[in-house]
């Protein structure tokens, strides 16, 4: 099972408090299922994709995207492809 958060689970962010918290609680749902479907031979898993050039991306000011994007190592937003 593959599950997707999202980085804004991990590093906070000014106004997102009501996304970063839904975010968090799919981490800890991943950590809670695959812990007790282990016995199963289930795994489970999270990913946390950063900034990917959505429509939700484009509600940031350049200066919030330049902040986001110096602190990825690739230096780049990702592209939904």
């Amino acid at each position: 099972i593959v599950l997707m958060s999202s980085i804004a689970a991990l590093r906070e962010r000014e106004n997102q408090v009501h996304y970063s918290a839904s975010k968090a609680a799919v981490i800890a749902m991943t950590r809670c299922c695959a812990q007790a479907w282990a016995k199963n031979n289930i795994r489970v898993n999270c990913i946390c994709p950063g900034l990917i050039e959505t429509e939700m991306a484009h509600v940031l000011s350049p200066e919030v995207i330049d902040q986001i994007t110096a602190a990825t190592p690739m230096g780049r937003i990702g592209q939904p492809e």
